[in-house]
C-alpha cells in the first residue's frame, strides 16, 4: 500500500477510488474551511463551498 502526505502534513494511504467531492462550510467551528480546501487538493477531487456558520451532516433519508 502506498502512502502520501496531505498539505496539512497528515499521512494517509493512497487507494484507488472514484472522484471525491469535499464539502466545506466557511464558518464551521468543528472543521475549518481551509482543512476542507486542503483535503480536496490532497484527494485530487472537487470542492463544494457552502456559506454557513454551523456543523451539520446527514446520513440516509430524513423522516
Amino acid at each position: 500500500m502506498a502512502f502520501t502526505t496531505s498539505p496539512a502534513g497528515l499521512a494517509f494511504a493512497k487507494i484507488a477510488m472514484e472522484a471525491a467531492l469535499t464539502i466545506s462550510i466557511t464558518g464551521d467551528p468543528s472543521s475549518p474551511h481551509l482543512a476542507g480546501v486542503n483535503l480536496a487538493k490532497a484527494l485530487d477531487g472537487s470542492l463544494l463551498i457552502a456559506k454557513g456558520t454551523t456543523h451539520h451532516h446527514r446520513v440516509g433519508a430524513s423522516a
